[in-house]
């Protein structure tokens, strides 16, 4: 029986091929929202009476943000992203939760990972003018909290639209896409149907557009 060369050592076998998930097209608008529920979703974007019940009504930024998603049948496509905003709502009706805090130090390396990206100073532009409220009276440091808050929701209300717009875009192109796949094929009856579906994502499309006050959703 012939030997093995001694210089001749035994291949190993190949390392199976990673499996990646694709990025999501939507990392960016989603990534826009989620700075807001790791820095200020502890906050109460809303805070009123309700006239009928008479009761006070409490609506914290991480809260309002899950809200609107799920009102128009929506969820974040980032798993990340999903996984630290529904933690954040569980925890908003806790005593001194500060969503930054309990994800900086997050035991799930990724949460925290994520958090300390999304937690950037780089992107904090709602504070990048601290008022120095010692200097105010208790009416003015009042209105100079409101007008924050304000400020916090303008921004968040824009974003969501924006998220929203991204989603309707991907829509509608995958409607266009077909339409034009069913009058290949001469199925020009389904094609009309949908026609009827593609004219309502594009109502949708200018009034969200309205809403934003610009063209960015327009664009993809």
């Amino acid at each position: 029986a012939s030997e093995t060369p001694a210089s001749e050592t035994p291949q190993s076998p190949a390392p199976a091929p990673v499996h990646r998930e694709a990025p999501s097209p939507y990392h960016a608008v989603e990534e826009a929202l989620m700075r807001y529920v790791v820095t200020v979703g502890e906050h109460a974007l809303y805070d009123y009476t309700d006239e009928e019940t008479g009761e006070r009504v409490v609506i914290r930024t991480a809260e309002y943000i899950l809200q609107e998603l799920q009102r128009d049948g929506l969820s974040l496509t980032v798993p990340i992203f999903r996984t630290i905003l529904d933690e954040a709502v569980t925890h908003l009706n806790e005593p001194d939760f500060r969503p930054e805090i309990y994800f900086l130090s997050h035991p799930d390396a990724e949460v925290s990972r994520a958090a300390m990206r999304l937690a950037d100073d780089r992107y904090r532009s709602l504070d990048a003018s601290p008022i120095d409220t010692e200097q105010l009276t208790a009416d003015e440091q009042e209105e100079a909290h409101r007008k924050r808050m304000k400020e916090l929701e303008r921004a968040v209300v824009h974003d969501l639209f924006a998220l929203k717009g991204a989603y309707l875009l991907r829509r509608i192109a995958d409607v266009n896409l077909r339409i034009k796949a069913l009058q290949s094929e001469g199925r020009i009856d389904e094609a009309i149907e949908l026609m009827k579906e593609q004219k309502q994502l594009n109502e949708i499309k200018v009034a969200l557009s309205r809403e934003l006050g610009e063209r960015i959703i327009l664009k993809m």
